[in-house]
């Protein structure tokens, strides 16, 4: 597998694409970034009313349920290099919310399995070179 760093885009990098994808038919950069907003609102506004979601070829957004925890003291993963001194960190208790959850088209599942068989993108730690008793150097 390897490693990809993935790039950000915003609605601006979409605004662009839009723009020069629409260009025959001359509408303004204005106008696009206009309706980019209204489909965000009105995405946004029907996930707030707790309906659904869904986009042609992208997918469903979706309500998801989250249920209350407790307050407890869970064990700091990055404390894993001190096994005998594992440093524990508290969480407040959490009440009951929300989630967004997005459940891909089928076609789109179906055309990054295609993409990326066998080359699957991951996103990782950084590649550290640990050095054992002094002898040899290896990488995780």
């Amino acid at each position: 597998m390897k490693k990809y760093d993935p790039i950000i885009y915003g609605s601006e990098d979409l605004v662009n694409y839009l723009s020069a994808k629409l260009a025959p038919h001359r509408i303004s950069r204005a106008v696009i970034k206009e309706m980019i907003d209204a489909e965000s609102e009105f995405i946004r506004l029907v996930l707030l009313g707790g309906d659904k979601v869904f986009l042609n070829g992208v997918g469903m957004f979706k309500l998801g349920y989250a249920s209350p925890k407790p307050e407890r003291d869970i064990f700091n993963p990055a404390s894993y290099l001190y096994p005998d001194q594992p440093e524990m960190i508290h969480k407040e208790a959490t009440d009951e919310y929300n989630i967004v959850r997005f459940r891909p088209a089928k076609s789109l599942r179906e055309q990054l399995m295609e993409h990326t068989y066998g080359d699957a993108y991951h996103s990782d730690y950084e590649e550290e070179e640990v050095e054992l008793d002094g002898e040899e150097t290896v990488s995780d």
